[in-house]
């Protein structure tokens, strides 16, 4: 497959994408990525995002079609930014569709899973956040 080379020197392939069906289940545990990804929501139970910045900074996002309550169909996680996503309570279907796209492409050992432990101390205004976001 093709490849980019970065400005650190590391090779990537062009941009990786994969469809995934979350449940009640199966949530996205929080973890990074050195590439950018970006999110888009398909259709099932509206779901929400939690993205903890390099800086310090947190935020939930809403994913989902209606844009008048605040949900969106597409998130952008910038580089380096933990990101872990799940159903919101309550839906009617238990599921939602979602598709990634990662820029440059994917690659295992770009990734990094974290732990609650760990990053409660490290983004301790989010610990309630990221104890519903990690599975460790």
């Amino acid at each position: 497959s093709e490849q980019v080379t970065l400005s650190d020197g590391r090779k990537r392939p062009l941009p990786s994408s994969i469809y995934y069906l979350m449940t009640d289940a199966f949530f996205s545990g929080l973890h990074k990525l050195k590439s950018a990804e970006t999110f888009f929501f398909h259709g099932g139970d509206r779901a929400e995002m939690l993205q903890l910045a390099p800086d310090g900074t947190s935020k939930r996002i809403m994913m989902g079609f209606d844009l008048k309550a605040g949900e969106q169909p597409r998130v952008h996680v910038p580089e380096n930014t933990w990101q872990g996503s799940r159903l919101i309570p309550g839906g009617k279907h238990g599921y939602a569709l979602f598709s990634a796209v990662v820029n440059p492409g994917f690659e295992w050992e770009d990734f990094e899973l974290g732990t609650r432990d760990a990053l409660i101390a490290a983004y301790p205004k989010s610990a309630d956040d990221i104890a519903k976001f990690t599975y460790l």
